[in-house]
């Protein structure tokens, strides 16, 4: 998570910008919301949930998450070739991987838009209602 937020302000805080000091401030509120009861404990079900392979990432389309997941299992694809290990270890290293990634994410998503806090399974049905997913 820490990685997370070090490349959001890498990326997105630069002195130099005229809208400097309103993305510190998204920034800071992000942090907020990050420390409010609750939320890093909702984070981190979330996180072993995709782990179990419970919760999928909603950040990206059907086709993105083959992509970038799924492809290489089949085997006309040897560009991400995992043959030296067994399916399920493969799909563990998968959702290993899904679930940093969603993390990542979400909490890239959260600095751009504190309002609407950090897509978990909790406060998914948010999300549902105002029509992002």
């Amino acid at each position: 998570m820490l990685s997370a937020i070090r490349d959001y302000v890498d990326k997105h805080i630069k002195p130099e910008d005229r809208d400097y000091e309103y993305k510190v401030g998204k920034f800071i509120d992000g942090l907020k919301y990050l420390l409010r009861d609750g939320v890093l404990r909702d984070v981190h079900e979330t996180y072993i949930l995709i782990l179990n392979g419970k919760f999928e990432n909603l950040y990206l389309s059907v086709e993105e998450k083959y992509k970038r997941y799924y492809r290489h299992l089949h085997r006309d694809d040897y560009t991400l070739n995992f043959s030296s290990l067994s399916f399920e270890e493969q799909l563990s290293r998968i959702r290993e991987q899904q679930a940093e990634d969603y993390i990542h994410m979400g909490i890239e998503a959260l600095m751009r838009s504190p309002g609407l806090g950090i897509l978990t399974t909790k406060n998914r049905l948010k999300y549902l209602l105002l029509g992002y997913f």
